[in-house]
């Protein structure tokens, strides 16, 4: 678990805090810039999409930075959101030098794939969340391979010309082939293949640490699985119908959910309703795919089986739907709530049950031992007492 402290990493004198804020200036500066040259260049704002997914990883970082002992995640945030801000300038400026014929467009393409490279550095925050240490020395191993393939990826790409340089800058030559060809293939190559490994490698350890945690610690991975999924289901959903939404757009617009999760649980705001959360996310998505999905069927399959006109059909899917809504979801929700918010359910349930019987119980002593065995399992405080009024005294 993260421990939080008074101190401020930004305080006066102190080199940590005037490395940071350098950081996120240069970061902010990055932006602009690149949304400055994409204007120029006539190639609109787009680059703006990119601004929320730059300020969340930054700002997120700054914040653990500030307020938590143990570090490590937050300076991971900042590095990926300073990163992607780098990228995008050097993007933006080499696409400029090819169309203006200005100076450095070259290795400005040469520092955009270092930064796509960098970027793994995100593989970091999944393997070390949430106290900045792996599960186990074996884990730390894979920790390791991630920074040692990252480095591989950018000496293949930063020494020689691969497929990040030509396919994305094909007019520009690169500036510094130094390496073997064939050579450089293979590691750019393996550093690839290495990427797929260490993405399922990550996704393990989300799911191993948050078998092994308790308390605290489990909360905090829920947050974690929490955002993960509902990225993890826009970028699906957005990559099988691309017509609707741009997976990029999905990309820009769901991935800020990680940082924002992450430091929530680390910051430990409001970590007790992360179990709430889930729970009634899950029970609306899953309710409103089940009536869609009624709603369709009924639409499209009712005029082919029944003489009925297709306006008709809509109003009663219409009414259907809207009837069935509140009863199904609360079926829906009370199966989910045994699994996703538990405590919960069982101290509904208990209340529930001490309410039935205090319609029904005459004597004094059951109900204040039903009362005391009630609050006891709901609340679990740590001492109870009550007081009783006699009114023969």
């Amino acid at each position: 678990m993260t421990r939080l402290t008074g101190d401020s990493a930004g305080t006066r004198g102190d080199p940590k805090g005037a490395l940071v804020w350098t950081a996120v200036i240069a970061g902010v500066f990055a932006l602009a810039g690149a949304v400055t040259l994409d204007v120029l260049d006539g190639q609109g704002l787009s680059t703006l999409q990119w601004v929320p997914f730059c300020f969340t990883f930054m700002g997120v970082g700054v914040v653990i930075l500030r307020r938590a002992t143990v570090p490590t995640i937050g300076w991971l945030f900042l590095l990926v959101g300073v990163d992607v801000a780098a990228s995008l300038f050097f993007g933006s400026y080499a696409e400029f030098g090819v169309t203006r014929d200005v100076p450095g467009a070259a290795w400005s393409a040469v520092c955009f794939t270092l930064t796509i490279w960098l970027s793994l550095t995100v593989f970091l925050v999944l393997q070390l969340f949430p106290d900045g240490l792996p599960m186990s020395p074996r884990w730390g191993g894979v920790a390791r391979a991630t920074v040692a393939v990252t480095v591989i990826g950018m000496i293949s790409s930063g020494l020689s010309a691969q497929e990040d340089f030509t396919s994305n800058f094909p007019s520009l030559k690169h500036p510094a082939q130094v390496l073997d060809e064939s050579l450089a293939h293979s590691l750019f190559m393996g550093a690839q293949y290495a990427t797929l490994l260490l993405f399922v490698l990550s996704a393990i350890s989300v799911a191993l640490r948050y078998r092994r945690s308790r308390g605290v610690e489990r909360q905090q991975m829920k947050w974690l699985a929490a955002a993960g999924a509902v990225a993890s289901f826009g970028f699906v959903v957005t990559a099988l119908w691309s017509e609707w939404v741009e997976p990029v757009v999905a990309f820009t617009v769901l991935m800020p959910l990680v940082p924002i999760a992450c430091g929530a649980a680390i910051l430990r705001y409001h970590l007790y309703d992360i179990d709430r959360i889930v729970s009634r996310t899950t029970s609306y998505a899953v309710v409103t795919a089940l009536l869609v999905g009624a709603y369709g069927v009924a639409v499209t399959g009712a005029p082919r089986l029944l003489p009925v006109s297709n306006a008709l059909t809509v109003a009663a899917a219409t009414l259907f739907a809207a009837g069935a809504f509140r009863p199904v979801l609360r079926h829906v929700q009370s199966v989910i709530d045994r699994r996703f918010d538990r405590e919960r359910y069982d101290a509904d349930r208990e209340v529930d049950g001490f309410a039935a019987r205090l319609r029904d119980e005459v004597d004094t002593e059951q109900v204040v031992d039903d009362l005391s065995r009630a609050v006891s399992q709901t609340l679990a405080p740590a001492s109870m007492g009550l007081w009783v009024w006699d009114r023969d005294v």
